[in-house]
């Protein structure tokens, strides 16, 4: 794999990472899926629910709900049960768990790329389609290096139906900062990771012109953003690729094209230009209707 690819938006894609080189690592309890980095809680919560139970054992003997300590917990289940307040407990037990190992991981800064630039749900997700996708090298000293889960160069993300199962007190890190749902498949996610010093939520990195290898336009794209691309890798990257993503007339894919060299057919791509064209030709179709349903 020679490259990986960085969804974004038009502002974060100029303003940063093509004008200031900027790569971000973000702490892994600020990433968007609000239910990762936490493994299988189950025996915590049951130790936890174990814990609560022998707390309230003696008072509760006192009320009469438990008559003898080997029946504490069945009789306190049933008490909680019929309260609603066994529910409401769990589901705290489990917002401490899940701020828990957050915290446990806040220090571990993490930037997520791609291995494909076509894929339409990162593309709606993150770009927008007027956004772009950069491609960088796999070779980048910031992506290739030994990072801070002590492990060589971008790993891929293991996707799985269930959570990573915790037993012990001992902590896989890397497990848990490596999975996610299986529903996050589409996004063939890799992860290169950086160590987060003190209160800070993110480190920034500079890359090198020579790292950035392919600029992805999205075809919604302004015009202005479009001229500003690609005077950006004229005077910076001209060694890359500028290309345009669009959508296939025949699947539901993102296709790719060369971006023209000719600066009329270039503005054409991002302006009302296009959209005119497209009412001429329905317009002519509309006339000959015999041939628009050839």
């Amino acid at each position: 794999m020679e490259r990986l690819y960085k969804y974004t938006n038009a502002e974060s894609g100029i303003n940063y990472y093509l004008c200031r080189q900027q790569l971000c690592f973000t702490s892994v309890r600020h990433l968007n899926d609000p239910v990762e980095a936490i493994p299988d809680c189950t025996h915590l919560l049951e130790l936890s629910r174990e814990h609560r139970t022998q707390n309230l054992g003696s008072e509760l003997r006192e009320q009469g709900f438990v008559d003898a300590p080997d029946d504490s917990f069945d009789k306190l289940r049933k008490h909680l049960e019929s309260t609603g307040e066994l529910q409401t407990s769990d589901a705290y037990e489990a917002v401490v768990c899940w701020r828990y190992f957050g915290n446990i991981l806040r220090n571990i800064g993490v930037l997520s790329l791609s291995a494909c630039p076509r894929i339409p749900l990162m593309w709606s997700h993150y770009a927008d389609m007027s956004g772009l996708t950069l491609g960088f090298s796999t070779k980048s000293e910031i992506i290739s290096g030994r990072n801070a889960l002590k492990l060589d160069g971008p790993q891929q993300v293991n996707y799985q139906e269930s959570r990573h199962p915790y037993t012990s007190p001992g902590i896989d890190v890397a497990a848990l900062a490596l999975q996610k749902g299986k529903f996050w498949e589409y996004e063939n996610e890799y992860r290169c990771f950086r160590e987060i010093q003190g209160d800070d939520e993110r480190v920034v990195l500079e890359f090198q012109r020579e790292d950035l290898e392919d600029i992805i336009m999205g075809c919604a794209m302004s015009l202005s953003n479009a001229l500003h691309v690609q005077k950006l890798r004229e005077e910076k990257y001209p060694h890359a690729s500028l290309q345009i993503a669009y959508p296939s007339p025949k699947e539901y894919e993102v296709d790719l094209c060369p971006a023209p060299t000719d600066i009329d057919l270039f503005k054409g791509f991002f302006t009302d230009e296009t959209r005119a064209y497209a009412d001429e030709v329905l317009e002519r179709h509309r006339a000959q209707p015999s041939d628009f349903a050839q």
